[in-house]
């Protein structure tokens, strides 16, 4: 679509603007981050709420062996958001959402996403953060660094945990249930052994590393009547990172996918990109490399043929379907719409 209508352009032209913007994103958080945990800077987030949500979560993705010696690393994300507010039938929006990306250790990720969590929040006025993640030790670690900060275990990782090693809807499946119900470790223990007893194998060796799972966050499971719903962090994951990370043949050098997940999170955000002119178009906007004037009102044109064309072939895309998950997830990657013209 580029190539169509911005002349003398190339894939990687467009990946190396990527890296230069992606990094002087890195480079921003990287200072900000040294603002606040090594000079003692207090955030200038304005925005007052008690309570905060904050999940978090990875997803790996093949590297270049070559480059880094890896043939796998983690991308890490954590969402954080005032509260879920409904946006019709079986669907809630989170409310001042702020996505947070990068490859760092579990520390100094943390520590940058307390920085730039802290230009949008008042920190001094935040009482209770709930702390959502699957289990993972760096994602636990956030609970030591947010201001009244309390764990849980996801829910869709505690669901799949336990239906992997039991099965769904067997007795035990039940049974193991209605334990987490009571609150009583000891309980969900006795359940466990039991079922432990009467299996071998593979079956047997599951259902003990469910137990070791469940029993290491016992505390992010238990509901002592506070608790709240979380539970948005894999569909957050998926929306920002998965989806453009995970494609089919893809490997990424552990700076170049940390550059494109910033520029993705940061779109996210709402936060503005000044776009310098390519270095290789040393040129006006208007102006062709050859000298010829580019006619604006000929690419307005075809900008909006092309979308008329997309809209017929694909009707659900503008159509009273085009918020549902298959469309915005499928078609809407497969048609890769990223504009929209008035």
């Amino acid at each position: 679509i580029l190539q169509t209508w911005v002349p003398d352009i190339s894939a990687m032209a467009i990946w190396q603007e990527v890296q230069r913007l992606g990094g002087e994103k890195r480079a921003r958080a990287e200072l900000e981050r040294e603002k606040v945990f090594e000079q003692g800077e207090v955030p200038s987030g304005t925005s007052k709420v008690e309570t905060l949500f904050v999940e978090a979560d990875g997803v790996y993705v093949r590297g270049r062996r070559a480059e880094d010696g890896q043939s796998h690393f983690e991308l890490k994300v954590a969402v954080a958001y005032e509260g879920k507010q409904e946006q019709g039938r079986e669907r809630r929006a989170l409310m001042n959402r702020q996505v947070v990306v990068g490859t760092e250790e579990a520390e100094r990720f943390w520590e940058g996403a307390v920085a730039s969590f802290g230009r949008v929040w008042d920190w001094a006025s935040v009482k209770r953060c709930w702390v959502g993640a699957d289990g993972a030790e760096w994602a636990k670690k956030g609970v030591e660094m947010l201001p009244g900060a309390r764990y849980r275990l996801d829910p869709f990782h505690l669901r799949r945990a336990i239906a992997g090693a039991l099965g769904r809807e067997t007795q035990a499946y039940r049974k193991v249930w209605d334990a987490v119900g009571s609150g009583d470790w000891s309980q969900v223990e006795k359940v466990l052994r039991k079922a432990e007893s009467q299996s071998e194998g593979a079956k047997k060796q599951r259902i003990s590393k469910l137990k070791s799972y469940m029993e290491k966050n016992w505390e992010g499971i238990v509901s002592d009547g506070d608790v709240v719903s979380l539970g948005t962090i894999e569909g957050q994951v998926f929306h920002h990172v998965a989806r453009r990370m995970k494609r089919h043949g893809a490997r990424w050098s552990k700076s170049g996918a940390d550059a494109l997940v910033r520029l993705v999170a940061a779109r996210s955000n709402q936060e503005p990109l000044r776009v310098r002119r390519l270095s290789r178009c040393e040129v006006q906007p208007n102006e062709l490399a050859n000298g010829k004037r580019v006619n604006e009102a000929e690419l307005t044109r075809h900008a909006k043929e092309a979308v008329r064309w997309l809209e017929r072939q694909m009707p659900a895309l503008v159509g009273p379907h085009a918020d549902r998950p298959w469309v915005k997830y499928v078609l809407r990657e497969l048609s890769r719409i990223s504009f929209t013209v008035a």
